[in-house]
């Protein structure tokens, strides 16, 4: 178990769901102290990765309730990491960046962003 014995995850299990849960109830503090445990306590391979993603997505959507959009931006490019395929992640780190640069620079990066796509593309296909 990388290190972790069954107690550290049942315990890491226990701050997921009650972390979860105070993102429901608009508790966004608390929510991110469990959640940051979870972070910390489940070893970051890919059997527990759904179970990161799923928490560093709750901890982001919890740092930009909060307005602290550099840490959400941190945790949504972690959920990422994760799960490549996750829209949810990529459209709140958008969000983050949109908000941190202003429109303008956001569509600059986003040009930018978009054409270091296509060439990674274009040396993965030539």
């Amino acid at each position: 178990m990388c290190g972790k014995n069954f107690s550290e995850l049942e315990k890491a299990e226990e701050y997921f769901e009650r972390g979860r849960n105070y993102v429901i109830l608009e508790r966004y503090s608390d929510a991110i102290e469990d959640l940051t445990k979870v972070i910390e306590n489940y070893p970051h391979d890919e059997i527990h990765s759904e179970k990161l993603f799923m928490a560093y997505y709750a901890r982001g959507i919890s740092y930009k309730k909060m307005e602290k959009y550099i840490e959400a931006m941190q945790d949504f490019e972690m959920a990422s990491s994760f799960n490549e395929n996750s829209a949810e992640a990529r459209n709140n780190l958008y969000i983050c960046k949109q908000i941190l640069f202003g429109y303008e620079d956001f569509v600059k990066w986003d040009a930018e962003a978009q054409k270091a796509f296509e060439l990674s593309c274009d040396e993965e296909i030539g």
